[in-house]
């Protein structure tokens, strides 16, 4: 494939050589992310199907 068509991660590994990482930045912004019941509690589910 033509290097214009790769996909890839470069924005983060880009970012990571040229600075630091706040992991607990990192983990509230992703936590963030999760979806919540009213009360606060993340919702979690779970597939049984075999």
């Amino acid at each position: 494939m033509s290097p214009e068509y790769r996909r890839g991660h470069g924005a983060l590994y880009g970012g990571l050589n040229h600075g630091r990482l706040d992991v607990n930045r990192l983990r509230e912004v992703l936590a963030g992310l999760l979806p919540r019941w009213p009360d606060g509690r993340i919702v979690l589910a779970v597939a049984v199907s075999p």
